[in-house]
């Protein structure tokens, strides 16, 4: 087996891994992710996105790809169907990320790859699992209870207010990396300017997000997008410290359900950290159920003994 370089790949050869992989989305997350592979494929062909596939007798065993930005190496996706392709794809990415100069590299991926964890883990990747849940039979009926704090919906102007409650919300743990590698208050602007205005976790539902506002805060916050036309995706829960242990977060999420349900949707899905024990206790309260997992990993890049042929 050999990696190359994916710029030398016919597009058709493409296209059919794109279907397989929008195949498995739908079905395993029913996510639909067909605007991601047009994106990615134009980037591919247009100005040269990086990337590389695993072959195997010219057969794709496997495909990754990654943006090198500001000394960080971002990678976007890794699909395999052998370990053997999983690892070599790996240490190609590492070279890559060596030949950049880039100071660490990083992933937060669907889980679609034999021995990904592992050989994550066996690079010296600090490896988070993420669990992606699903809600099915959304209730459009459902009222919050009196005396519940007033939601609304999203607002422009709203991301500078939310990247301030993110921030305090995530604090320094570990979880809050993933999303704004160093805590700032930019990193957490940036992130959020993309989730709203990018398609990659879906289109945003500004009716089904709801915000509490306190004055000119925001204290708590579901950011809701739309996966696919049934599918509605909750992609961040958060409530202000001084908020938590009295029930802001179930209610906004049911909420956030009702509405989403109210416009069609069958389910929610969302994605949490496997080892945040109280948010998956208050998601499985809420009829949230395991579907399929993620995986969050960074590691500081250095200089390693790759045993991939990259031609």
């Amino acid at each position: 087996m050999i990696i190359r370089h994916w710029r030398d790949v016919d597009s058709h050869v493409m296209s059919a891994l794109y279907e397989r992989e929008q195949r498995s989305w739908m079905t395993t997350l029913a996510w639909d992710a067909s605007n991601t592979w047009t994106t990615i494929e134009s980037a591919r062909v247009t100005w040269g996105l990086p990337g590389f596939v695993a072959l195997e007798r010219g057969r794709v065993r496997g495909w990754t790809f990654y943006l090198p930005e500001n000394g960080e190496v971002h990678v976007g996706g890794l699909a395999a169907d052998t370990p053997r392709a999983t690892c070599l794809l790996l240490d190609a990415l590492l070279d890559a990320a060596d030949t950049a100069g880039a100071q660490t590299i990083s992933c937060f991926m669907f889980e679609r790859a034999p021995a990904l964890t592992l050989e994550l883990s066996r690079r010296g990747f600090a490896v988070e699992p993420f669990l992606y849940l699903q809600r099915q039979g959304l209730d459009a009926g459902w009222r919050p209870a009196a005396g519940s704090m007033p939601t609304d919906g999203w607002q422009d102007g709203d991301i500078n207010r939310a990247a301030s409650l993110l921030r305090t919300a995530y604090g320094t743990g570990a979880a809050g990396r993933h999303f704004a590698p160093k805590g700032l208050l930019a990193e957490w602007q940036r992130y959020l300017q993309n989730l709203v205005e990018q398609t990659a976790c879906g289109a945003l539902n500004a009716e089904a997000t709801r915000v509490i506002r306190v004055q000119d805060d925001i204290q708590g916050l579901t950011l809701v997008t739309t996966l696919a036309d049934r599918t509605a995706h909750l992609a961040q829960v958060a409530v202000h410290p001084g908020l938590r242990g009295q029930g802001v977060a179930s209610a906004l999420v049911n909420e956030s359900c009702a509405r989403a349900a109210a416009e069609g949707c069958t389910s929610a899905t969302l994605l949490v950290g496997a080892t945040n024990h109280p948010a998956r206790r208050l998601y499985e309260s809420l009829g949230f159920t395991t579907r399929a997992a993620f995986v969050a990993a960074h590691r500081a890049v250095a200089r390693h003994a790759s045993v991939a042929a990259i031609a």
